[in-house]
């Protein structure tokens, strides 16, 4: 028995096409931003309206049905077109946009690339304001859940909540003020380091991190220790401390401050940056051009 479109609504049939990508309902509901709840009233709707149970359980696992399969990528086509086509008509124009623009990344980076996205505001989007918040590796997923455009942040493994893009790989290196005594040239010897005072960068409070783990069973004097990434240069600039950073952070205060950029004695993994939007917001022309503008300002930087 067919069932006429009228009685379905967009609604059902984007639970549908989560529910048959996911099979899970839990996971469909948290990709598609509705309660567990609200999810399996759809499902029972859908059985309802389909004359098909949809998913049922074998196991510990729910499968789609045989009738299910034969309409899954039909319907996922089908609603990827509809999106777009309704995106295309209400494609994003910088030069009439109007609204704010959401970043959210650690202190250091987004004193990086806040003035190359100040700049192309003010030069292309003039109706737009950017609105920077502070981020943490932890709150990637729940930033872009409350609304953020764009998050950067390492790159994580944060299932399908996001969707996310390798931006650039980043060195650690070392910050010194420009005249310091024990550090005359481009680099700092591993006795140097260890003989110095430093200061840490420390989020959370908890302390601990990638350099002292990887000293092992040497170690060093941390003689400071701050919360905000914006602080620390400024305390380097005046005092003989060392401050052990990714080198992208470190480049933008060179140029404001009496500072200086040194070689590590030692090499740390590299860390990879990315940056995050919601999975529905792929085709997002807003999107696409917050990212593109991201991308220039590194680039700029680097």
């Amino acid at each position: 028995m067919s069932t006429p479109l009228k009685q379905m609504n967009l609604n059902l049939l984007l639970s549908l096409d989560a529910l048959l990508s996911e099979q899970n309902v839990t996971w469909a509901a948290k990709k598609i931003g509705v309660t567990q709840s609200a999810m399996s009233r759809n499902l029972a709707s859908l059985r309802v309206l389909l004359h098909d149970e949809l998913l049922v359980r074998v196991g510990n696992a729910m499968q789609p049905t045989p009738y299910a399969l034969s309409i899954q990528a039909g319907l996922h086509r089908n609603l990827a077109d509809l999106q777009r086509l309704v995106r295309t008509a209400g494609a994003f124009e910088p030069a009439t946009a109007t609204g704010t623009l959401r970043v959210a990344a650690p202190g250091h980076m987004a004193a990086l690339i806040a003035p190359y996205l100040v700049d192309r505001i003010q030069k292309e989007a003039p109706g737009l304001r950017i609105r920077l918040e502070q981020l943490d590796a932890v709150r990637i997923a729940t930033a872009i859940q409350e609304g953020v455009d764009i998050a950067i942040g390492p790159l994580l493994d944060l299932g399908r909540t996001v969707q996310g893009t390798l931006l650039f790989r980043d060195d650690f290196a070392c910050l010194v003020r420009a005249d310091h005594p024990d550090v005359p040239g481009d680099a700092i010897d591993l006795e140097t380091y260890l003989n110095a005072s430093h200061i840490i960068i420390s989020p959370t409070g908890r302390g601990g991190t990638l350099v002292d783990k990887h000293l092992g069973g040497r170690s060093r004097r941390v003689l400071a220790e701050v919360q905000s990434f914006l602080l620390a240069p400024a305390i380097v600039a005046n005092t003989s401390l060392v401050l052990t950073a990714p080198r992208s952070a470190l480049v933008a205060v060179e140029r404001q401050m009496a500072v200086k950029v040194v070689t590590a004695p030692f090499e740390l993994p590299a860390l990879k940056i990315a940056a995050y939007w919601g999975p529905s917001r792929t085709d997002d022309a807003r999107v696409r051009w917050i990212l593109d503008s991201v991308r220039n300002a590194l680039r700029a930087q680097r």
